[in-house]
């Protein structure tokens, strides 16, 4: 093998492992930003979960509310029903 080709077989082989050193280096780079973004979809999606979960626990109190018998005299009060014993505002004249 001559002096030349010698030197040209080093050159290329030190060109294809520049080129192959850039190409992995990009790809490592891709890779961190597609992580980064991943947490941070991450890091978004559970904050979400825990404001569903704070109105779940808000709308379970409501529920509750809504189901309870104070609810529903207050409704029917508001409605002006009465029910058998209560004191009207016409007895209460009397």
């Amino acid at each position: 093998m001559t002096k030349e080709k010698a030197e040209r077989l080093i050159r290329a082989i030190s060109v294809t492992g520049t080129i192959l050193l850039v190409v992995l280096f990009l790809i490592v780079a891709y890779q961190l930003i597609v992580i980064n973004v991943a947490k941070n979809k991450k890091a978004k999606l559970e904050q979400d979960i825990a404001q569903i979960q704070q109105q779940i626990e808000t709308s379970q109190s409501s529920l509750e509310y809504y189901r309870s018998k104070d609810y529903l005299l207050r409704m029917a009060r508001e409605y002006h029903y009465v029910y058998e014993g209560d004191i009207t505002d016409e007895d209460a004249s009397e």
